[in-house]
């Protein structure tokens, strides 16, 4: 790094202090950003996450002010009270033919001819009518193999670190976020059982891969539809490195609550799904609008959709497996009904990233937050 960039970071790590002295987190989060910009260190990562951290306390007082204040004019403003979910069009109305199964709607947004209906508008309205989107190249090949180099990095480090019982072994990419409240341990623990790493305990990944989703417009079209700044669950953001698992179908919800304002970023990383011999997701390609029994129907797991419930559902759409490519994504909120693909023959090591986004009037209160 020459020595005007260096003076230019260290200036705005100057400035980011200040604001952080201040109370001033969400200015100190573009300030840290533009510091990484210009030279990436691993304690910047760090300290920025903190960061990100101590912020939603701000960005809910900010949250208030807004309301009170919508609430003494007449101008028609989104605010933390309105309808949800909001009423957008139908962007897809064309519907399957009889007899056909139906398939969730597809965004183009890389290559050629790619990005014209890449907005909030589509991608919203196509969660609120079809229940998700699929999002196709949203990140390139390139992005997607860094990132997946950086997810086996993470977990690598966090099981050297690990087995020797020491976590500074980790670093750089893996370092585990001690956050302010919120429960961290227990989803450590079951996210760890199914050879994944929360995305928060790999900062340089945490970090790589919220640059690839504001360089591609997505946190702007997130932030267009909740109302609000976006703030990811520390909880629920997770790589997964899936080999085999017992999947179950179910909604998110029954484990954030229904009346939260979510979308889910799944992302891929891996050529999966459709006839591949690596496990998609197998999804029910319609909206519902509540949460489904989780009792009978052949449940055999708490906050499991039975089987039997699951036919009844499925019986005029069909079940579908969408076929991903590395960069691919299915965008989602807690009401959707899907699981990990199931069949005979799917041997292949999947990659993906889930990234859990909302809106900070409406987040669970049982998980941390880390705003966007």
């Amino acid at each position: 790094m020459g020595a005007s960039l260096a003076t230019d970071q260290r200036s705005l790590l100057k400035q980011a202090r200040v604001a952080e002295d201040d109370g001033r987190y969400l200015d100190a989060i573009d300030l840290l950003r533009a510091a990484l910009a210009v030279d990436r260190s691993s304690r910047l990562d760090r300290r920025l996450l903190h960061v990100r951290n101590k912020a939603f306390g701000e960005l809910e007082r900010s949250i208030r002010q807004t309301d009170d204040r919508s609430s003494e004019t007449s101008v028609s403003t989104r605010s933390s009270a309105s309808a949800w979910p909001p009423a957008l069009p139908d962007p897809f109305p064309a519907r399957p033919k009889v007899g056909m199964p139906a398939q969730i709607p597809e965004v183009q947004v890389g290559g050629s001819g790619g990005g014209a209906d890449f907005d909030s508008t589509t991608v919203g309205g196509g969660v609120v009518h079809h229940g998700a989107v699929i999002l196709r190249g949203l990140l390139t090949a390139n992005q997607a193999q860094r990132l997946r180099d950086g997810a086996d990095e993470a977990i690598e480090a966090r099981d050297r670190a690990v087995a020797a019982g020491n976590f500074e072994l980790g670093r750089p990419h893996y370092d585990r976020l001690v956050p302010l409240g919120g429960r961290t341990e227990v989803s450590r623990a079951w996210v760890a059982e199914v050879g994944g790493i929360l995305t928060a305990d790999a900062p340089l990944l945490f970090h790589d891969l919220i640059d690839a989703f504001t360089d591609a417009g997505l946190i702007e079209i997130i932030a267009g539809y909740l109302g609000e700044r976006p703030t990811l669950t520390f909880n629920k953001s997770v790589v997964r490195r899936l080999v085999g698992s017992a999947p179950t179908w179910h909604q998110d919800g029954r484990f954030i609550g229904s009346e939260v304002r979510s979308l889910n970023v799944w992302l891929s990383l891996s050529d999966c799904g459709g006839d591949t011999s690596t496990a998609g997701l197998d999804v029910v390609p319609k909206r519902f609008h509540d949460l489904l029994d989780t009792e009978g129907h052949g449940s055999t797991f708490l906050h499991s959709i039975g089987d039997a419930l699951i036919d009844r559902e499925a019986a005029e759409v069909g079940v579908a497996t969408p076929r991903f490519h590395p960069g691919d994504a299915l965008v989602f909120d807690e009401r959707f009904v899907h699981r990990t693909s199931v069949r005979p023959g799917l041997t292949g090591v999947r990659h993906a990233i889930e990234s859990w986004f909302f809106a900070p009037s409406h987040f669970p209160s049982q998980y941390v937050p880390l705003v966007v």
